[in-house]
């Protein structure tokens, strides 16, 4: 809905609101300022129910898994789903390159996994690094 008939409104700013739902379980969205040429919008547990809510789905479906098989594909001792977030988006016209972290020695990473995939939807891979080289296919 937030993607579709009723999203927050864009600005040069962003926009931040919080939703609470008949389950008891409350959320935090965000939308990107309008340079992101997107309707995305961020949506992240705003509290501990809710993020606790989250890790139980996760681990239903067997994410717990996944992060034992990464940490041990990079040698690592442990990984943690420190920031649990999806995003819902219907319309962007391009990408826009970012960083979330900065200075972490390569230990923090993005795991982003579809919930709802375009049927018969072509593959599309963009990538760019710092330097304007870009790449897509």
């Amino acid at each position: 809905e937030l993607a579709g008939d009723h999203p927050l409104e864009a600005n040069s700013e962003g926009a931040r609101d919080f939703y609470a739902f008949d389950d008891g379980n409350e959320w935090y969205v965000q939308r990107p300022p309008q340079k992101w040429l997107s309707n995305m919008h961020w949506i992240s547990p705003a509290d501990e129910k809710t993020h606790e809510e989250y890790l139980k789905v996760l681990a239903r479906g067997n994410f717990d898994v996944v992060l034992d098989a990464i940490g041990r594909y990079l040698g690592l001792e442990g990984l943690v789903a420190y920031h649990l977030t999806f995003i819902g988006v219907s319309h962007s016209e391009k990408g826009f390159m970012h960083r979330d972290t900065h200075h972490t020695g390569a230990s923090v990473y993005n795991v982003i996994i579809p919930l709802i995939l375009e049927e018969d939807a072509s593959p599309e891979l963009a990538m760019q690094d710092w330097d304007d080289e870009e790449r897509y296919g």
